[in-house]
């Protein structure tokens, strides 16, 4: 059938003449459930009339027949009526029907946010089985697979699909937690009679949604600053205008060691943070992250593996695949990312490229 959203004026007359057949000759709502699904797979109208014919009578075959001719898109419209009427249903038979949240639930819900949403569930357990049963799920994965061209499966599990296709998120900041070992020189403290310290910093990707012109942007930043210091920042730029304004080469490079934060100002830190972060341009291929961004030193490219850690969680995590640098007339300079086939660092005294994990942020939770 066609999609369910067309919006012929025909259509309700059809649609209701096509239930009302059905109701006409018993057939229960279980069943018509039943056949408007196996209608909606079929893929031409004789098809169709045989998965009729079988609780119809000729009489009846012959009418659907005329309907299904008249209107081709009738069929997924009933499918539409059929769950509201679930949906009825449900606040009919509901113990508490009185409860004000399910009457706002029916519509409310279709304008929350996914995190929303979720909340909802949480705030009402009486009311999960409505969340499951609301037709809120298959539009918001239909328009997410739309955009990033990802496969979306014909069936009722609207819900898991959204939550299990891996695609980058726009509702946080990705974070990746470095460090490595520093060797101390003898003789440097008294006190301290380390030979080495564990030297800790991050690093931070946070994806945009596409700007008004489709263009997918980013900022990439690495330090040692305190994360909440460091999020406020990045929080606080947009990478349509910002340009940064440190060069590469005085920032820090891989495998160096960061730059003590420990004695300036948290205005300087601020400043110093906007200065060394870079506006990148992205594009999501083949389930990776595809970063690129311009520097005094040459073109920095990151690819980037979306992945689900955490069983709670999905999409969470960005794993590094592979990282260059590229200058014109030059070969590109591959760094080493110091891992092993499982993902581990290769070597204990250092971890440069741990995986990114999304730290959430709530005032882009709309974007989920």
């Amino acid at each position: 059938g066609s999609h369910p959203h067309n919006s012929d004026a025909s259509r309700p007359y059809a649609m209701a003449a096509l239930l009302a057949l059905l109701k006409d000759h018993h057939v229960d709502n279980e069943t018509v459930d039943f056949l408007l699904e196996a209608l909606s797979n079929s893929d031409s109208i004789d098809e169709q009339i045989d998965v009729l014919a079988g609780f119809l009578p000729e009489d009846g075959v012959h009418e659907a027949r005329i309907q299904l001719q008249e209107d081709p898109g009738t069929v997924a419209v009933c499918l539409e009526v059929q769950q509201k009427r679930r949906e009825h249903q449900f606040l009919l038979d509901h113990p508490n029907a009185e409860n004000p949240l399910l009457g706002w639930a029916k519509d409310g819900l279709q304008f929350c946010d996914t995190y929303g949403v979720t909340r909802f569930s949480w705030l009402c357990k009486e009311l999960r089985p409505f969340y499951f049963i609301l037709d809120i799920w298959e539009p918001r994965l239909r328009r997410m697979c739309g955009y990033w061209s990802l496969p979306c499966q014909e069936d009722d599990k609207w819900r898991e699909q959204y939550f299990s296709i891996l695609r980058p998120r726009w509702d946080g900041v990705y974070i990746g937690h470095c460090g490595y070992m520093h060797k101390v020189r003898p003789g440097a403290s008294m006190t301290d009679k380390r030979m080495s310290i564990w030297i800790s910093y991050r690093r931070y990707v946070r994806l945009f949604p596409p700007d008004e012109d489709g263009v997918l942007r980013a900022l990439v930043l690495q330090d040692a600053a305190p994360k909440d210091v460091v999020l406020s920042v990045i929080m606080s730029l947009d990478p349509r205008y910002h340009i940064a304004t440190l060069s590469q080469s005085a920032m820090t490079n891989p495998g160096n060691r960061p730059v003590a934060k420990d004695k300036l100002q948290p205005k300087e830190v601020k400043a110093q943070l906007t200065s060394k972060c870079c506006s990148a341009i992205y594009q999501f291929v083949d389930g990776e992250v595809h970063l690129n961004y311009p520097s005094d030193m040459g073109d920095f490219n990151l690819t980037l593996k979306v992945e689900r850690y955490d069983a709670s969680n999905f999409s969470e995590q960005l794993a590094w695949t592979s990282y260059s640098l590229t200058k014109d007339g030059e070969d590109p300079q591959v760094f080493e990312l110091g891992r092993n086939e499982w993902g581990k660092p290769t070597n204990p005294s250092c971890d440069h490229f741990p995986p990114f994990v999304l730290n959430s942020q709530r005032s882009l939770e709309h974007f989920l």
